[in-house]
């Protein structure tokens, strides 16, 4: 905001609420173009946020801590360039990593940062959470508009139901992940066709299943393909 050149300021009308005087002022010092900020320390989670949901982030923290959970706050600052390193750098190790930002997921900066997370390790997939916007025009009306948009409530929900410890197990984590079907080592449910394992080969057909080959094609499943036959040919 210092540069000599013209600057352009577009401002969400979210950043004139009066939870702005519950957070402490900002340094007067400049700060480093493209460099993400610790906003508060914690040893629990880490929440990232940029722009309006570092506020809400900010305020989400304070009321976990009262839960007893201390998390870490990092202010992106600049969505380009994105300090991916920098974040990388500050995220609690092996903990949960809660990304919270107001774009649509599909194409978002934050879906950018998740996967350079779990990419150079610094988060495992299964820890790292996007709290984004709907995926919908914004409607002119603000009431409508906040219940598009991560708030305070929607990261403490999150960050209390990310840390607290499944009482599943490994296994359950495991099927989340899609690694393992319910019943991927046993027989299924009656009346449920067996799912196949990732990774496993598709066991044939029960004997007596009509199978036709097409020319110069594989052989297909009639009975279960019939639908796609016309378009095949």
């Amino acid at each position: 905001m210092r540069h000599p050149d013209p600057l352009v300021l577009l401002e969400s009308p979210r950043l004139f609420t009066p939870t702005w005087t519950d957070l402490p002022e900002p340094s007067a010092a400049p700060l480093p173009f493209g460099v993400a900020g610790l906003a508060r320390p914690g040893d629990d989670l880490t929440l990232v946020g940029i722009g309006n949901t570092v506020i809400e982030s900010m305020l989400a923290a304070r009321r976990l801590a009262e839960h007893g959970v201390q998390a870490r706050v990092v202010d992106l600052r600049t969505a380009a360039p994105l300090d991916r390193d920098g974040v990388a750098a500050m995220v609690v190790p092996d903990r949960p990593v809660i990304l919270v930002g107001e774009q649509p997921r599909a194409g978002s900066v934050l879906t950018d940062l998740a996967y350079h997370l779990v990419r150079t390790g610094a988060a495992r997939p299964e820890h790292v959470e996007l709290l984004t916007g709907a995926p919908v025009p914004a409607p002119v009306s603000p009431a409508l508009l906040d219940g598009l948009l991560a708030d305070a409530d929607r990261i403490v929900r999150a960050a209390l139901d990310t840390s607290a410890p499944s009482p599943r197990g490994d296994d359950h984590e495991q099927r989340v992940r899609g690694l393992a079907r319910p019943h991927a080592d046993g027989p299924a449910p009656a009346g449920e066709r067996p799912r196949p394992v990732p990774g496993q080969r598709c066991r044939q057909p029960p004997a007596g299943r009509r199978r036709t080959a097409l020319p110069g094609r594989p052989l297909v499943d009639v009975e279960r393909h019939a639908g796609l036959l016309p378009a095949i040919r």
